[in-house]
């Protein structure tokens, strides 16, 4: 039987820490459980940190076995101990205070979401989970991590030749190994679509396939699951927001800038000038300067690929994440299509 990424599991006794040692001679133990809830005592009474007699006597007392959570590791061949869920969701999130309230974060943490494609969607997911959104994923992609990622996502050279959804799913669960983490470990289509997207509050849709895509969006509209979407474009980056939860005539047009399903059919018959031409115009055409149009021409010609930066990557993540919240929170019960420019910003 193939062995879980983590396990989770409560210690009872001395003797059940013991033969956990025991059974894990090879793995690295870290307490961290002390530390953890002597800082979280602090930030839920901040006046601890002025008596400073209450915080010396505090670290006098050990805590016992049985408080917290055991975090096996076993890629990482470590058992860590940790406060238990709840309390290590508040501990970590408390900087969101009170940009964010404790309230408003529960509702944001229990949310399922699916994110389609880990390129730019490794940058979202990233911002998602750091921000304390969703404790339930479904991640999909069939893509393996190559050095040409570098420039734009968190992944690097250990990661090289690694299945997307391996590291991601690693990188999350060193944020936060309570999160639920479910691999799909190849390109989804329509019999895909239906089964994922049962039970999901949001999909984030960062893959590259435009009839998956309107496909998606068709069964999302059935099932009445909100997308979220966009590109990011040279200095810049586009969010898409479609509630197709909230607005049941929302058309197809709407991702893709007043074009129809008809005008992508036979893409694979069209020439590669032909396709860019059309999604210039669906990303839209006054997004891209001088400089971004010659690199997006230059595509199968000088260059293998479309040109994509961190500093946009990066801001697709905060941008993405800022429409979840406000998505969650039923601060925006509208569709929204806009874009960001750094260049504008930066004028």
């Amino acid at each position: 039987m193939k062995q879980r990424t983590i396990e989770i599991i409560s210690i009872r006794s001395v003797q059940e820490l013991k033969r956990l040692r025991d059974r894990y001679k090879t793995y690295r133990f870290e307490d961290l459980y002390d530390e953890m809830e002597e800082k979280y005592r602090i930030i839920r009474s901040p006046e601890l940190y002025f008596l400073k007699e209450v915080v010396k006597q505090r670290k006098k007392t050990k805590h016992y076995i049985t408080e917290g959570k055991w975090i096996i590791y076993h890629s990482k061949k470590s058992v860590r101990h940790l406060l238990n869920k709840p309390d290590y969701m508040d501990f970590r999130t408390t900087r969101n205070r009170n940009l964010i309230n404790y309230e408003e974060q529960k509702i944001l943490y229990e949310k399922k979401i699916l994110v389609i494609g880990l390129s730019v969607g490794s940058q979202v997911i990233n911002t998602l989970i750091r921000t304390g959104i969703g404790n339930d994923y479904i991640i999909a992609d069939g893509d393996t991590v190559e050095v040409s990622n570098f420039n734009r996502t968190n992944f690097n050279l250990e990661d090289l030749g690694s299945l997307k959804v391996d590291v991601v799913e690693k990188y999350a669960l060193e944020i936060d190994p309570y999160l639920r983490i479910t691999k799909v470990k190849k390109y989804l289509g329509d019999r895909d679509f239906r089964k994922l997207l049962k039970n999901i509050d949001l999909v984030v849709d960062s893959f590259d396939n435009f009839p998956m895509k309107i496909l998606l969006r068709k069964i999302a509209k059935k099932m009445s699951i909100p997308v979220i979407s966009g590109f990011d474009v040279s200095r810049g980056s586009m969010v898409i927001l479609e509630r197709y939860d909230k607005e049941k005539d929302l058309d197809i047009s709407f991702y893709l800038n007043g074009y129809r399903e008809e005008d992508l059919q036979h893409l694979k018959d069209k020439t590669i000038e032909e396709k860019t031409n059309l999604f210039i115009k669906i990303i839209g055409e006054k997004y891209h300067d001088d400089r971004m149009l010659e690199s997006v021409y230059s595509v199968g010609k000088s260059l293998t690929g479309y040109p994509q930066m961190a500093i946009s990557t990066n801001l697709t993540g905060a941008l993405w994440t800022t429409g979840v919240i406000d998505l969650f929170l039923n601060k925006k019960s509208t569709s929204k299509r806009c874009f960001i420019s750094l260049d504008d910003v930066l004028k």
